[in-house]
């Protein structure tokens, strides 16, 4: 039995292709005896090089030369299926849509030993999720972190614009070629929220931004000046 706090030493080469059928996992791993069994709740370091299962392109990889397998920083994964369950400092559990892989992955790679090989088929909604679709809540926290975030980065999909012309800044990462963009909302806004500093219209005067009325576009703040002499 693996302690559950405890950390797989090891190497984790992930080949993942995609396709409309499916997405296929190559698993290998190599690391020094004693062996260890992945369980539930442990953590382990994973490199991976996704392909599409079409035409066998390289769409992304964790290592820095994909051809010799080396350099690069590997996934910190944290193997769990509780979506629930906080990942230790760190780790990821890498369950959250739409960015990344979610939880595809994570199930095959319980009971894999070391050395081991193991091919995995894997839907597209299990590789990287279905489409969202208009109306749909979407929470970034998880994935920028709310010490960082400062709060519940949620958003609403409230717009889909489908073929669209590919934004001349993403031209040079993702080819010039058509895709959907999705028109998010913030919506953790409410009544009686006071306004962060860098979206306060006057941040010298801290705290003095109300949020007072909210709908689909528009956010109502009252503003209170500081009274204080010289600020």
């Amino acid at each position: 039995m693996i302690e559950k706090t405890g950390l797989i030493a090891l190497v984790l080469l992930i080949i993942i292709v995609g396709s409309v059928a499916g997405t296929y996992i190559y698993l290998k791993y190599f690391q020094v005896p004693p062996p260890k069994v992945i369980e539930e709740g442990d953590c382990a370091d994973v490199h991976f090089i996704e392909r599409f299962a079409s035409n066998y392109t390289i769409v992304n990889s964790s290592y820095s030369d994909v051809i010799n397998r080396t350099g690069g920083e590997p996934l910190k994964v944290f193997v769990s299926l509780n979506k629930t369950v906080p990942p230790p400092e760190n780790f990821s559990s890498y369950s959250s849509s739409p960015l990344g892989m979610i939880v595809g992955f994570i199930p095959d790679l319980i009971g894999m030993k070391e050395g081991e090989e193991k091919e995995v088929i894997l839907p597209p909604e299990k590789a990287y999720g279905i489409k969202p679709k208009i109306g749909d809540v979407i929470n970034f926290t998880e994935i920028v972190g709310e010490e960082i975030a400062g709060k519940n980065m949620v958003f609403r999909i409230i717009k889909i614009r489908r073929n669209a012309t590919m934004p001349k800044e993403y031209i040079d990462l993702y080819g010039n070629k058509t895709t959907d963009i999705y028109v998010l909302r913030e919506d953790w806004h409410h009544i009686g929220e006071t306004l962060a500093e860098e979206r306060n219209k006057y941040p010298a005067w801290k705290n003095c931004s109300v949020v007072t009325k909210v709908n689909e576009t528009t956010l109502w703040i009252y503003i209170t000046p500081p009274y204080s002499i010289g600020e």
